[in-house]
């Protein structure tokens, strides 16, 4: 399914880097703002000390923003590189049948042991006070190697996990991939025309891998809540690199 025939989503684009940590740089210090549900659409690029008033961190520690190397300014949010209480940037929208991520993602081979993992972006049911993943999207060390997978959930409550694609080797050293994912709910009851689609791309553009997830019943799941940063990780070593965020985008 084309971007243009998925009707109703928001599409979340951020930017991820690794860099190393330079003494000196200043670090802002970053209001969250309260959560919103229909503050769509929303730019955030942490030049500026106030989040968006539809974000906010999450985890211990919070993620926090630093004048580390970022694609387009001065400022980035930089996620720990090391296990902790699952440090994220989230929005809650009102529940939503698609959502679409963007994403330009670095990670340095510091911060990962032969075997480690840990889920990048999770989305979620969100209801009486309990979340529900329907989707994610987790990156791996795997024998020197870096990997990329997602999940997708049905509504009799099976999911389906993805092959463990291999990334490039460059990705591995700092250098930027991007992301495209979009998540939808199928159409009607019985309908399974839900589905999950991932692209990754190298800095200059040109395709590394695809992930098609389709064919799936999935029309009772709305997604009201999305999750990204270091969850649920597994393997991470403290290093002087991190994992870094920069530009988020969020539209209906």
């Amino acid at each position: 399914m084309s971007r243009q025939d998925i009707s109703s989503r928001i599409t979340l684009a951020l930017v991820l880097t690794a860099a190393t940590i330079v003494s000196g740089f200043p670090l802002q210090q970053l209001t969250a703002g309260p959560l919103a549900t229909n503050d769509l659409p929303i730019f955030e690029d942490f030049e500026d000390p106030n989040l968006d008033p539809g974000l906010t961190l999450a985890g211990d520690p919070k993620p926090s923003v630093t004048g580390e190397i970022s694609h387009t300014g001065d400022f980035s949010l930089e996620f720990p590189c090391q296990l902790s209480d699952d440090p994220v940037i989230l929005v809650q929208p009102a529940p939503v049948p698609g959502i679409g991520i963007q994403s330009s993602v670095s990670m340095s081979v510091d911060c990962f042991s032969h075997a480690s993992f840990f889920t990048l972006i999770e989305l979620s049911l969100e209801g009486g006070g309990t979340s529900t993943p329907v989707a994610s999207v987790r990156l791996k060390r795997d024998d020197g190697s870096f990997r990329i997978s997602t999940s997708i959930r049905a509504d009799n409550g099976a999911t389906t996990t993805s092959s463990w694609l291999p990334l490039d080797a460059a990705s591995a050293l700092g250098e930027p991939m991007w992301l495209e994912l979009d998540w939808t709910a199928s159409q009607g009851v019985g309908s399974d025309t839900g589905s999950l689609q991932l692209v990754v791309r190298r800095r200059d553009g040109s395709p590394m891998l695809a992930i098609d997830q389709s064919g799936v019943d999935n029309d009772s799941h709305l997604v009201g809540r999305a999750e990204i940063g270091v969850q649920d990780a597994q393997g991470l070593t403290s290093a002087p690199r991190s994992i870094l965020l920069d530009d988020l985008v969020i539209t209906p």
